[in-house]
């Protein structure tokens, strides 16, 4: 509660109480409306957002003490007293060299270089999809691993019901507990697997075919590089690195929903974050436009999405029905053209809305178990009746 401290509400309007059987009038709606309102105001950050936290540290912070544990970075980033507490909040513990890279299905980076007409090249994947393998396809082609310490051989010790020698890591690739096999693998999946499990790995470990893994490692670098670069190392979600929030989503339904209140004119706020295009050939980065478009948080975050764009778009829209001297000056035109023509790019051949890029491969390539493409199509749908 550090901001509702630094922004203390003046107005203390009394709390109305109403009984089961008494009328409800405008004057009780309308103090109690205020009421909120003014809560509300105190708990806004000053750049106008309200922050909220966008990140499942069940997920994302054994990620990160692996990484500081590899890095040997542990104890100068992480205090005693962190490291304490992320142990008293986590049940589970994940650590790199616990498990052998043998016991995993193959993210063979050459898919890189294969020609972009071909279903199995990730740049036609879905961009969650696409961003997870980019990074996970370096680290499989490397095969990191990290230092085997004391911590480690106890873990293998503790992990496993059988020696850590004896894990049958070809039979591991594909065990799952039934309460986690949400979708289970088709047989074509299971095909794909053990082809490059047993035919295409062993071909890239050993003189030509390591040279060929070496050029397929620089190019994934190269748009690992490019990822980062353009999303201010903020990348495109929890997935792959972790959100900076999600401002303007959290943002767009405040402010439409303190205009639809009719009090918009005594709690002005104010909505300016539109994209540029990223720079260089954005078919050779896999890129949708995104010049006019809003992104999940900030920014800075970069990726276009076309539902944010249209909540975003109808929040600036009902601003500007507001008096200047209470939002500000409305967006230009220009920018306002911009982000109908981003929202417009995303509708797929079927008539739906994509909701960060096109779809771009084909149906039938969802029996492999790829993750091709998501739609909003309600949400845009509703933006633009509205």
């Amino acid at each position: 509660m550090q901001f509702a401290r630094e922004n203390p509400c003046v107005a203390n309007l009394p709390q109305i109480k109403v009984q089961d059987l008494e009328e409800v009038t405008e004057e009780v709606v309308t103090t109690t409306l205020r009421r909120g309102l003014n809560f509300y105001s105190t708990i806004q950050a000053h750049d106008g957002h309200w922050p909220g936290d966008c990140g499942g540290p069940m997920f994302l912070l054994p990620a990160l003490v692996i990484t500081l544990h590899i890095t040997g970075a542990l104890n100068v980033v992480l205090s005693i007293e962190h490291q304490r507490e992320m142990c008293r909040y986590l049940c589970n513990h994940q650590v790199l060299g616990a498990y052998e890279w043998s016991g995993n299905n193959p993210l063979p980076p050459e898919v890189w270089l294969c020609p972009y007409i071909l279903p199995i090249h990730p740049g036609q994947m879905s961009c969650h999809c696409r961003m997870v393998y980019l990074p996970m396809s370096y680290i499989y082609g490397k095969r990191l691993v990290g230092p085997i310490t004391p911590t480690i051989i106890s873990l293998r010790k503790e992990l496993y019901i059988v020696p850590y020698q004896e894990v049958d890591w070809n039979k591991a690739c594909n065990q799952c507990a039934n309460e986690d096999l949400y979708y289970p693998h088709p047989l074509v999946q299971h095909i794909l697997w053990a082809s490059l499990q047993k035919v295409i790995e062993p071909i890239m470990g050993h003189w030509p075919g390591n040279k060929l893994r070496e050029k397929a490692l620089c190019n994934v670098m190269q748009h690992v590089h490019y990822e980062d670069e353009n999303t201010r190392y903020i990348c495109i979600g929890p997935v792959n690195k972790g959100y900076n929030r999600s401002q303007l989503w959290d943002t767009s339904f405040a402010v439409q929903a303190i205009i639809s209140t009719n009090l918009g004119e005594e709690y002005g706020l104010t909505l300016r974050k539109v994209l540029e295009d990223c720079p260089g050939d954005l078919k050779f980065w896999y890129r949708h436009i995104s010049k006019g478009a809003w992104p999940f948080s900030t920014a800075d975050h970069g990726w276009p999405i076309s539902d944010c764009t249209a909540e975003g778009l109808k929040a600036v829209l009902l601003l500007s029905k507001l008096p200047l001297e209470t939002v500000g000056e409305p967006l230009d035109m220009v920018q306002l053209f911009d982000a109908v023509n981003v929202i417009l790019s995303l509708q797929n051949a079927d008539g739906g809305f994509a909701t960060y890029e096109l779809t771009r491969s084909y149906r039938w390539f969802e029996i492999c178990g790829m993750y091709l493409s998501c739609n909003s199509s309600i949400d845009i749908v509703q933006e633009i009746i509205s």
